[in-house]
């Protein structure tokens, strides 16, 4: 709370200055013209026009290869939802098992105090997850392709900008409205 204290006021200053504002929803819009009811336009972005949709792909279902491979890009924070996606991930593990398919998960991310609570969560529920720590840019465009789905189940966000690099490169998403 206290960093927003002091941020707020240059954010406000922001705002009235800016020629735009760019809101990914109505909510958001109806946020940033009562933040700021000073700033002078706010536009709303359709994914739709900046998605090219020609470089999607199938996502191919888990019985067909195996498994369904998710990622996971961001801060291992309370506030990010980890251990949210990770007990998720082992009722989803645990209810598709008899079919032999599978959910596998990657975590992209510096640990900001949740790491050893997730590995412990991880080993209890013997689940197929990749802890990778901060990578170079390579190593994370290696993830993306390796992906089927970007998943972020954030306490906090409107809209994750790794929601954004995901759709660019034609990958599905599933993240808490």
């Amino acid at each position: 709370w206290w960093k927003k204290m002091w941020v707020t006021p240059f954010e406000r200053w922001l705002f009235k200055r800016a020629d735009s504002v760019i809101a990914t929803c109505e909510d958001e819009v109806k946020w940033i013209r009562g933040f700021e009811p000073k700033v002078k336009n706010v536009e709303m972005l359709s994914l739709g026009e900046c998605v090219d949709y020609s470089r999607v792909e199938r996502v191919e279902r888990a019985d067909e290869r195996g498994s369904l491979r998710l990622l996971f890009v961001g801060r291992l924070h309370p506030l990010k939802g980890v251990e949210y996606l990770v007990r998720a991930l082992h009722e989803l593990n645990h209810e598709t098992h008899e079919k032999g398919s599978g959910v596998v998960l990657k975590i992209i991310g510096k640990d900001e105090g949740e790491g050893e609570k997730l590995r412990q969560l991880v080993r209890e529920f013997g689940l197929d997850v990749e802890f990778c720590g901060v990578v170079s840019e390579d190593e994370k465009e290696r993830a993306w392709e390796w992906c089927d789905v970007l998943v972020l189940p954030t306490l906090s966000e409107n809209f994750g900008l790794v929601v954004a690099e995901a759709l660019e490169r034609g990958k599905r998403v599933i993240t808490t409205d």
